[in-house]
């Protein structure tokens, strides 16, 4: 629902166009700055996979160069590790 409507605008040369014109304009989000800028509205949330545990059967994930213990994420989303809600396990399907 958010981006619907980027949805039906890349879904013609016209809106896609309008997008770029919209990107690239004075006030568009940091183009000029950046050099380049990158957006996928139909991208999957993979933070929710991977921010509340580390991977099982490992050893907690440690930081290269100080060896710390990276820290896992206490937010509040929902975890959806397997089934239908789950949005990195379906690279086979998709492709």
């Amino acid at each position: 629902p958010l981006y619907g409507s980027l949805a039906e605008q890349l879904g013609s040369l016209e809106g896609a166009m309008r997008l770029r014109e919209a990107l690239f304009s004075e006030e568009g989000v940091g183009v000029r700055e950046w050099g380049a800028y990158w957006f996928c509205p139909f991208s999957v949330n993979q933070h929710v996979s991977i921010c509340g545990a580390f991977a099982r059967c490992s050893e907690p994930e440690r930081d290269a160069v100080r060896g710390d213990v990276y820290s896992l994420c206490d937010c509040p989303a929902a975890k959806h590790l397997e089934g239908d809600l789950c949005e990195v396990n379906k690279f086979s399907e998709m492709m």
